[in-house]
């Protein structure tokens, strides 16, 4: 017994002398992703919380808007749920194109691949979805917000190329009838709900929006498999929430809001809607692989 362990010392230092560490490396790769699955934690706890307490105060808006009673008469309120639908609708028509228009392109094709999706399409989102919230919607203004509207969009639809040229025709119809059936069974729902209906969601789902959000930046450079299943499952069932939580706010905001703007209150949907799709179309490709 002691003979091996003496063996296996000189095998050990012989490696040592000629600068190679065969168990040392092993032990600082472990070390330094734990470090950084630690790191994730914290960081998505911080996001969570900061995300938790921002969706609260919303939902207690809301809520002091119901108490507060009708504002706007039954047929302006659903014309004004219409029309949110409807720059909902044209969002998801104009990204469809707009992806198999950059599918053509062999340049955007290459560049969909790099870091320019996330150093640049990222910012300009935030920055279009700002413009949006602050410009007032005014004749004066309708051109330049549907720019920042159709700029928005693209933005999405470059971030989302990469995964449609990597997935079968077949697949990417089905993963758009599963995520359209489910958003309209679920917009149902909630617009047949009554006016407090899933208001009480809103903390935990800004939680797990930060943590979601921090869980996928995290895995950007731990590549861990159980992260991009939180971010995958965890995730999809998020987004599925988070449609009867906006849709229902929009009803109730274009119930009671003497100010309603149907395009920034379609993002919301909206983005709930492209979520659900690559969580969908991921898990289906991943099926598909395995077969």
């Amino acid at each position: 017994m002691f003979s091996k362990f003496t063996k296996l010392a000189r095998f050990s230092s012989k490696f040592d002398n000629q600068g190679v560490k065969p168990w040392r490396g092993l032990k600082e790769v472990a070390s330094s992703k734990g470090l950084g699955l630690v790191l994730a934690g914290l960081g998505a706890g911080g996001l969570g919380y900061l995300m938790w307490n921002s969706e609260r105060r919303a939902a207690q808006i809301s809520k002091s808007m119901i108490a507060g009673g009708h504002l706007v008469s039954k047929d302006i309120s659903l014309q004004r749920t219409k029309s949110a639908l409807a720059y909902f609708a044209g969002g998801v028509a104009m990204t469809s194109a707009m992806v198999f228009g950059m599918l053509r392109s062999p340049t955007i094709l290459k560049y969909s691949f790099g870091w320019a999706p996330l150093l640049i399409g990222l910012p300009t989102t935030f920055v279009c979805m700002y413009k949006l919230r602050s410009t007032p919607q005014t004749p004066d203004n309708s051109l330049s917000r549907h720019l920042y509207w159709a700029l928005f969009n693209s933005c999405i639809a470059f971030s989302i190329v990469p995964l449609i040229s990597m997935s079968q025709a077949l697949v990417i119809r089905d993963a758009f009838l599963v995520t359209s059936g489910a958003f309209g069974g679920l917009t149902l729902v909630a617009l047949n709900a009554r006016d407090d209906a899933f208001l009480g969601m809103s903390g935990f789902l800004g939680a797990g929006l930060g943590c979601i959000a921090a869980v996928g930046i995290a895995n950007i450079f731990l590549q861990s498999n159980a992260l991009m299943n939180v971010w995958l499952y965890g995730g999809l069932a998020l987004f599925l929430a988070y449609v009867l939580y906006d849709m229902k706010e929009i009803q109730n905001r274009a119930k009671r809001s003497i100010y309603f703007d149907p395009m920034s209150e379609s993002v919301k949907v909206y983005l709930d809607f492209v979520n659900v799709f690559i969580r969908i179309l991921m898990i289906m490709n991943n099926r598909n692989n395995r077969k």
